[in-house]
């Protein structure tokens, strides 16, 4: 087996973790700043989301080559072969090396998961304030005119049944 394949793929998977990690920070970023309804906030962290998912992508496609080459250095059916599969058959500080990171890369992509519920949940609450205010300014304009004024549609949010 070759040093250099391993070397090459713990320095992918290290990279992916630093990335996950960015990802979530970046998260709890737009977390807060839908909280404090910083738009321009959102708008940029967005942006720097969208760039480290783009990297995080390249990142998949060369760790999964990386994977490849290493599991047919070991014998083991390179396309598409799992760390699952290849670890058992490295030597120990290699193995353990690889369970680490893969338990780590697992807790990230949990973490980032969490925060992204949060924050799709946080936005939709967003979302429906910013409709319910522009139905009541229209509301309020309508009335201020003179004109008849519709019943206003229900919140989805704040009209759920419990």
């Amino acid at each position: 087996m070759s040093p250099e394949a391993f070397a090459a793929l713990e320095g992918s998977l290290v990279q992916k973790l630093e990335g996950l990690e960015r990802l979530v920070a970046l998260a709890e970023a737009n977390r807060q700043a839908l909280i404090t309804h910083d738009v321009d906030a959102i708008i940029e962290i967005n942006q720097k989301q969208t760039d480290e998912l783009s990297r995080l992508d390249r990142l998949q496609r060369a760790s999964a080559k990386m994977l490849a080459r290493l599991a047919t250095a070991l014998g083991v059916d390179g396309p598409g072969a799992s760390l699952s599969a290849v670890a058992p058959l490295l030597p120990d500080r290699q193995r353990e090396r690889l369970e680490e990171l893969s338990g780590r890369l697992t807790e990230e992509a949990s973490r980032l998961a969490t925060a992204s519920e949060i924050n799709a949940t946080l936005s939709a609450n967003a979302l429906e304030f910013i409709r319910l205010t522009l139905n009541a300014v229209s509301q309020a304009q309508q009335e201020e005119a003179g004109q008849p004024v519709p019943a206003a549609p229900g919140s989805l949010v704040l009209d759920a049944q419990v």
